[in-house]
């Protein structure tokens, strides 16, 4: 009798570890595949007002990068790589800015070229708003980093619901803002800083953005 309890003790727990070790379902389904989609230019954002000034959270963008108004350069805005190397240097002006209705701000919101390095290889911010007013802005995490956020399936979690409808969930703390663009249309679907977001996804495809704060990337994000 004992020997033949050995042998059914050895035989469940065999069993118990063959299911430990299976893959298991989860309740969104099965994950998405994920293309990154390498973007040079930048949105740089930030508002003035009249004793103060911020840098807002960049995001990749699309399109050519600004090109000034023939303006005086009041304000210059420069980027820098991991190395302290300059990715770009702006100079703008108040034609640039526009007022906020109800606010003493001045709001910009200028799309830059990062180069090669891309908008994931942007390391820092400094805006020169003059009168000795300066402001800096650091990336939090390292490209390796924010791209393994980006398609690794952990930080970003995407899952489809009826009707077309998906659902995106991300880690809040290493990542700053997440954009939603349709990819068909380019049009953006949801700004979001909350951590979990619903939206139409026509077809089962989506542009997902994520941002540090600085450093940023996109990625194509296609439903099985």
């Amino acid at each position: 009798m004992r020997r033949g309890a050995r042998r059914l003790g050895a035989g469940l727990a065999a069993v118990l570890a063959m299911v430990a070790c299976a893959p298991q379902p989860t309740p969104d389904g099965p994950g998405p595949t994920v293309q990154v989609v390498h973007q040079e230019t930048v949105l740089v954002g930030g508002w003035f007002s009249d004793a103060d000034a911020a840098l807002e959270a960049v995001l990749p963008g699309a399109g050519a990068a600004a090109g000034g108004h023939g303006e005086p350069a009041q304000y210059r805005l420069r980027g820098l790589d991991d190395n302290g190397q300059p990715l770009f240097e702006l100079g703008f002006g108040e034609a640039s800015l526009a007022a906020v209705p109800g606010q003493p701000l001045r709001r910009f919101l200028l799309p830059v070229s990062a180069g090669s390095a891309g908008a994931a290889g942007l390391a820092a911010l400094e805006l020169d708003g003059g009168d000795g007013l300066m402001v800096t802005r650091a990336a939090t995490i390292s490209k390796a980093d924010l791209l393994a956020a980006l398609t690794g399936g952990e930080a970003v979690r995407i899952a489809a619901m009826p009707g077309e409808r998906v659902r995106v969930r991300w880690d809040v703390g290493p990542i700053v803002v997440l954009r939603l663009r349709d990819p068909a249309t380019g049009s953006v679907l949801a700004l979001d800083r909350d951590g979990e977001v619903i939206v139409a996804a026509p077809g089962g495809k989506l542009e997902v953005a994520i941002s540090d704060g600085v450093r940023s990337a996109a990625g194509l994000f296609e439903l099985p």
